[in-house]
């Protein structure tokens, strides 16, 4: 059930991050409340590790709608996070349990710090690596050959935004 999910999102925040931001929040709070949950309620049923991630979606969406720039912050905090625990998971699965808190919390200082001082840039590039890691991770190959297939994903990501960014701004500017 969830891969299904996790690679409709993907694809999603892939292409259209930029241009769908409060899904982008969205998919950012919901990441990001699943995984908390996860950790932090592992005993606890499924349905509820779930409804932690949805209610988290819910106050990304509102945030994303009603205070943008906050929002984007915020979502770089989170998928900065996410995208720190993610990348651990598949390329160091062996780590200890003191080491997640660590990685994270750079992960969003990073993630956070970029959506403040390159807005556009930083949801397009985050967007498209979030996209990309949430397709990657249900691959099952090797660590770098996922390494690659998120670069290269990144990548088109990066272009397909970036290419619509240009033609949507020149219209904009054109109609002004």
């Amino acid at each position: 059930m969830y891969n299904l999910f996790y690679m409709s999102l993907g694809v999603i925040l892939l292409l259209s991050g930029r241009q769908l931001f409060s899904i982008f929040c969205a998919a950012a709070g919901f990441l990001a409340g699943f995984d908390f949950a996860t950790y932090a309620y592992a005993g606890y049923s499924e349905s509820f590790i779930l409804t932690m991630g949805l209610i988290w979606a819910g106050v990304g969406m509102l945030m994303g709608i009603l205070l943008p720039r906050f929002a984007a912050i915020v979502a770089g905090l989170a998928a900065g996070g996410v995208l720190a625990v993610h990348m651990l998971d598949i390329f160091a699965p062996n780590y200890s349990p003191d080491v997640i808190l660590i990685v994270c919390a750079a992960g969003a200082l990073i993630g956070g710090l970029f959506m403040v001082f390159a807005f556009d840039t930083a949801v397009i590039l985050v967007s498209s690596l979030l996209g990309g890691l949430l397709i990657v991770s249900l691959i099952p190959v090797d660590p770098f050959v996922k390494l690659i297939i998120l670069l290269l994903l990144t990548g088109l990501g990066w272009f397909i935004q970036g290419s619509f960014r240009v033609s949507h701004d020149s219209i904009n500017k054109r109609y002004r």
